[in-house]
């Protein structure tokens, strides 16, 4: 993604940081008035959770999870008593 096109485009600050000066970086992200785009260059094996998953349906449909059901996948019990609306569903 190109985030200072973003940024331009969107008309709001750009702030490009490693990950090392996250704390300050959020600091001052959260005290700026109006939207920011905040971009936090982290190494390329980090692995990010939560996060969206896909899977091939058997007519070879590319599907993915709906946002509320993000992996690591929790418990279905666990999953249908914390959900506040109907499950989209995509097992």
């Amino acid at each position: 993604m190109n985030e200072p096109l973003l940024a331009a485009q969107l008309e709001v600050p750009l702030s490009e940081k490693d990950i090392a000066e996250v704390r300050d970086v959020v600091r001052i992200v959260l005290s700026l008035d109006g939207p920011v785009v905040c971009d936090v260059m982290v190494s390329p094996n980090e692995q990010t959770l939560p996060r969206v998953t896909s899977s091939i349906n058997p007519d070879g449909q590319i599907v993915s999870r709906p946002m509320e059901d993000m992996s690591p996948l929790l418990d279905r019990a666990e999953f249908l008593q914390n959900l506040m609306i109907p499950p989209v569903d995509a097992d």
